[in-house]
């Protein structure tokens, strides 16, 4: 009971990585454009660290100052109540588009 829920959280969640939104938005910059969407699902499950790329830095840290916290662990919550992939999908989608839109242009 004492261990940390976040790896099951973080495996229910990785559907994520399949998202079409984020796949194609930048063909050839298919790993930037994932990293957009993992700080929502992140900062929901309340990780406070994380590290990345140097080349991802200014943009992740960028998205990161742009989001709420209470949104974003409202919508893990939702997601983890409706764990199906297309379900998270399009609420990281919405969230990215609602908080960091121009960094997916």
């Amino acid at each position: 009971m004492g261990s940390d829920p976040v790896p099951f959280e973080m495996g229910r969640l990785w559907g994520v990585q399949r998202m079409p939104c984020y796949a194609q938005s930048r063909p050839r910059r298919r790993d930037s454009s994932f990293s957009l969407a993992l700080p929502p699902l992140l900062i929901g499950l309340g990780i406070e660290e994380l590290s990345v790329a140097p080349v991802q830095l200014p943009s992740v840290k960028y998205a990161i100052r742009k989001l709420d916290a209470a949104h974003c662990h409202a919508m893990v919550e939702d997601c983890l109540r409706h764990g199906e992939t297309e379900r998270i999908s399009q609420r990281v989608h919405d969230t990215v588009m609602r908080f960091y839109p121009e960094l997916l242009v």
